[in-house]
This record gives C-alpha cells, sequence and structure tokens, in this order.
C-alpha cells in the first residue's frame, strides 16, 4: 500500500516537471485514488507552483465533496508566490516555500 501511495506521488511530480494541464491532471489522479477504499482516510499533499490555467469546475466539485462528504483534506505546498488564488482556493491548508535568490540567502544565513 505504501509503494502504492508512493508511486501515485511520483506520478504528480512527473506531470508537474512536465507542465501539461499539470495541476488539473494531478488532482484528478489523486481523486481517483482517495475514492478507493484503502484511501478512505488519506489525505492529499499536492506540490506545485500552481501557475496554470483554471481549474475546471467539475473538478473542483469533486474536490469539495471529497472535503465535505469524506473529511478528506487537501493540502499545498505552493513552490513559487505566483500561484494563481483561483487554484489555491481550494486546499484547506497552503504552506508557501519561496525558492527565490534572498529567501535561499537569507535561510543560509540563518544557519
Amino acid at each position: 500500500m505504501v509503494l502504492l501511495r508512493v508511486r501515485v506521488m511520483l506520478n504528480c511530480i512527473a506531470m508537474m516537471l512536465i507542465r501539461i494541464r499539470v495541476v488539473p491532471a494531478c488532482l484528478d489522479a489523486v481523486l481517483q485514488k482517495l475514492s478507493g477504499p484503502l484511501w478512505q482516510d488519506a489525505d492529499a499533499v499536492i506540490l506545485s507552483d500552481f501557475i496554470a490555467q483554471r481549474l475546471p469546475e467539475t473538478l473542483v466539485k469533486r474536490v469539495r465533496d471529497h472535503q465535505s462528504q469524506q473529511l478528506q483534506r487537501f493540502h499545498a505546498i505552493a513552490m513559487s508566490d505566483h500561484g494563481k488564488p483561483g487554484i489555491m482556493r481550494i486546499f484547506d491548508h497552503i504552506w508557501r516555500f519561496d525558492t527565490g535568490l534572498k529567501s535561499r540567502l537569507l535561510r543560509r544565513w540563518k544557519r
């Protein structure tokens, strides 16, 4: 079961690197897995820059259904400050990870 979860995560990361309909495709794959009986108690963490087109309403509705009916939470790790707010609204919690030069230098200086 752990191997299957790692495979789903790696598939989503691969889709993000290709950057073709990234966020919708990744969310769709995650929602399909979360619908199965083995994943009823699982939460989702999506890692992306969230610079993408608008999400389809059907996908947003499916995420909202999982949040309300199955009590599954969706978390985001945003790798950019320029992510679209419309995409980010569906997540329960968002962690921002800034990879810019200024942030890297500040992190290194604090060590």
